[in-house]
């Protein structure tokens, strides 16, 4: 008998009409068209495209914030609506989403501890907020101090795994990551990735790692979906994308994640450790 999915997107459909150009009808982008994708239960699920790729408004949709045109989201296979306010706040308590950048995700004018407690008072949680701000913000590396910092006073590294404690305060079963690497130096990439990897061990987390870098993924992920202009062109285990891509988009972006040297440059990821 197979096992309920954690998460579940059928047949997802997302357009948006473009702007006007002329006297003639909107023309209307098709963003992801009928995709559909499955997460189990402490599963690291990889999505990965180029940008326009659709991969990001998957993630919005999987996540509750961009409602699909047609299709459905399941979380332990109940549909999600989400058209339904209460239920929308119910789900994205167990679906969190990190986001690219970690310069722009973090208001300037809050401490840590003030930005941590937010997604904790936006869905009501009734947790002990200063005592979960410290838990989760010791869990990614940091030291308590930081909850009395601001921003501004952390490297990008450390301000990512800040949004990463943010997402993790109400207790998530699943974190999306969109590109939550692409803004750091490659040292620090590869800390952030073994830092996913860590909390997955210790919370049990189910995680879509969304990436436009197939080496980004290939370390990490159980499983790799590879996503073009709107759908899953491929899709299996690192070892069977990498080892034999089947779709010609898959191996073009396999050809441009090569080094000099013809290797992957996240053959060792770096120790876990919090960056200076």
């Amino acid at each position: 008998m197979t096992a309920t999915p954690l998460l579940e997107g059928r047949n997802i459909v997302k357009r948006y009409k473009l702007p006007r150009t002329n006297f003639g009808p909107r023309k209307v982008l098709t963003a992801v068209d009928g995709v559909s994708l499955t997460l189990g239960e402490s599963e690291f699920l990889g999505l990965v495209g180029e940008s326009g790729s659709g991969k990001s408004t998957m993630a919005s949709i999987l996540t509750g914030q961009t409602q699909p045109d047609s299709g459905d989201v399941f979380f332990r296979g109940e549909r999600v609506n989400f058209r339904n306010r209460s239920g929308t706040r119910a789900f994205q308590q167990h679906v969190q989403m990190v986001f690219q950048d970690p310069y722009s995700s973090l208001d300037p004018r809050l401490t840590v501890g003030q930005s941590l407690t937010e997604p904790l008072r936006s869905l009501g949680s009734d947790v002990d907020h200063a005592k979960r701000c410290r838990e989760v913000i010791e869990a990614v590396g940091l030291t308590t101090a930081a909850l009395e910092r601001y921003p501004h006073a952390f490297s990008g590294g450390q301000r990512q795994r800040i949004a990463i404690a943010r997402a993790l305060a109400p207790r998530p079963s699943i974190i999306v990551a969109d590109e939550p690497v692409s803004a750091l130096d490659v040292s620090i990439q590869a800390q952030v990735l073994n830092l996913l990897l860590d909390l997955r061990a210790e919370f049990g987390l189910s995680i879509i790692l969304i990436a436009h870098d197939l080496a980004v993924v290939e370390q990490v992920s159980d499983r790799v979906l590879v996503m073009q202009t709107g759908n899953v062109v491929e899709q299996g285990t690192p070892d069977e994308i990498f080892e034999n891509p089947q779709h010609p988009y898959t191996r073009t972006l396999l050809s441009a994640v090569l080094n000099l040297e013809g290797e992957f440059p996240f053959e060792h990821l770096a120790p876990a450790t919090a960056d200076e």
